[in-house]
């Protein structure tokens, strides 16, 4: 049978304990600054804002967001148990947390919206999976990636802020790399297919991974030195 779904029309607040129970949960905004969110098999289904302001959890359950979730201060979302987080198209994601982990656990991050790191911090997505369909901003400090995944959405990065692959991940048709900031292949073999363009003030590094380049151009040229300290620069 198909769970039932609680509607709230009104920002839903969890600031300690445990929301729980097999209806799927709708809510027009979420104030989430502790506890936890377990259950299912109802997906909860966040519009409006959600401010993610402290440290969460995702117990089991998916969550859909259409809204615009803002995740400042200290604070980190641990994923537990296979949970599921869907940013789904149109939606926004904005990153701005202090936490140097704040995504986390065991479960899976699917970006079709935007999602948009700010701030100074160096952020680890220490999750099983991260997916990128839509489009990742890098807009200061450093993104972390060092799991496998493969890409068919977007990648920017802005002067002064730095793309790490730590790990292995394929970035498809469709899916670019763009911008004036640093892009880093520290480990792990990352194969890219579509384009590649970081000029400006930009620079690349290859400082211990292997960076297979299978662009559409038949050369591949950077506006800024290469920088090659460790690794393999290869591709077709």
């Amino acid at each position: 049978s198909t769970a039932a779904t609680l509607s709230f029309a009104n920002p839903l607040t969890i600031s300690a304990g445990t929301l729980t129970g097999s209806d799927g949960i709708s809510t027009n905004g979420l104030n989430w600054s502790g506890g936890t969110i377990a259950g299912g098999p109802g997906v909860l289904t966040t519009s409006g804002l959600t401010s993610v302001t402290g440290f969460v959890t995702l117990n089991a359950r998916t969550w859909d967001n259409a809204g615009t979730v803002d995740q400042r201060g200290a604070s980190r979302v641990t994923l537990a148990n296979a949970a599921v987080v869907n940013n789904q198209s149109g939606a926004q994601w904005n990153l701005s947390s202090t936490d140097s982990a704040p995504l986390s656990g065991a479960g899976t991050f699917n970006n079709a919206g935007t999602l948009t790191k700010t701030g100074t911090a160096t952020h680890n997505l220490a999750i099983t999976a991260f997916n990128n369909a839509g489009q990742v901003n890098v807009a200061g400090g450093t993104l972390l990636l060092n799991l496998g995944s493969t890409d068919s959405g977007d990648y920017a990065i802005t002067s002064g802020a730095t793309l790490q692959f730590a790990a292995g991940r394929t970035l498809g048709a469709g899916s670019d790399v763009t911008g004036g900031g640093t892009v880093n292949f520290s480990s792990g073999t990352v194969t890219l297919n579509d384009s590649y363009s970081i000029a400006g003030s930009g620079s690349t590094l290859i400082s211990g991974g292997t960076a297979s380049f299978n662009t559409r151009a038949s050369t591949l040229s950077f506006a800024n030195p290469l920088t090659v300290s460790a690794g393999t620069l290869t591709g077709s």
